[in-house]
């Protein structure tokens, strides 16, 4: 993880918010999902100025959004950066269901891989004005949510055309079955762009290392032709350290035009 170190009148880096009459909305949106007979309710953010468009708008779907939306204070960068470094966009915060073990990396992951691919994805692509495209399609994940984005986006191929990751948990067994289905996937002009931090875990006992896995998973998509944008950070394996970096993420997908 990442250690920080603050005196007692320190206060949080944060940006500061722009005028409301500036900012984008957070609408409500819920999802009844028959694959894995769960409820959750998706958080989508409209930029500033959608209800007044009648114009069609790219996606991201983040993973793990309850904990994204908590901790990154993705929103306020949205409002910031939209229209100067990032053209506008919807982005969904996808929640976990509390208590439901290993859907990012478990026994439902896959389940949980099917729903974002077929029924979020139709549930947002009729409800807003998206491009309803794979190109303008990205999906995130940091940490074990970085897995699961990698995994849906080459398990369920033509949906989604570019996928990002931040410090991606994967271990041996993990790193193996992603292999086997980019291997497997007929996916041919996926996008990717992957970042981790020179101080993300490892343990030298266990004998695994997030960097090195990192590292070799970028290689392995290079030498099958996939466009990957790398980036190595004097950071670790926190919200502190990957928010710092979501803008650039966004960026590297949908540039302000």
């Amino acid at each position: 993880g990442t250690s920080w170190f603050a005196m007692p009148d320190g206060r949080e880096a944060a940006l500061p918010q722009i005028a409301e009459n500036q900012r984008g909305t957070l609408d409500s949106l819920q999802l009844e999902s028959a694959v894995t007979e769960t409820g959750r309710n998706l958080k989508i953010y409209l930029p500033n100025g959608y209800a007044e468009s009648s114009g069609r708008y790219p996606v991201a779907y983040i993973n793990w959004g309850d904990e994204v939306l908590a901790k990154a204070d993705v929103t306020n960068m949205l409002d910031r950066m939209t229209g100067t470094q990032i053209d506008p966009l919807i982005v969904v915060f996808i929640p976990l269901v509390p208590g439901r073990r290993g859907e990012l990396l478990g026994p439902n992951a896959e389940k949980y891989s099917q729903m974002v691919a077929e029924e979020v994805v139709s549930l947002i692509d009729k409800t807003y004005r998206t491009i309803p495209e794979s190109d303008a399609r990205l999906i995130v994940g940091q940490g074990d949510a970085a897995h699961s984005a990698f995994y849906t986006a080459f398990k369920f191929p033509g949906v989604f055309g570019n996928v990002a990751s931040q410090s991606m948990m994967a271990l041996t067994r993990h790193e193996n079955e992603l292999r086997e289905i980019i291997k497997a996937s007929n996916v041919s002009n996926m996008r990717v762009y992957m970042d981790w931090g020179n101080y993300d875990m490892r343990s030298t006992v266990e004998g695994w290392d997030m960097r090195t896995a990192c590292t070799d998973l970028a290689e392995f998509l290079k030498s099958r032709g996939y466009s990957v944008n790398t980036q190595t950070v004097n950071d670790g394996y926190s919200w502190l350290s990957w928010r710092n970096r979501t803008a650039q993420l966004l960026a590297t997908f949908f540039p302000k035009k």
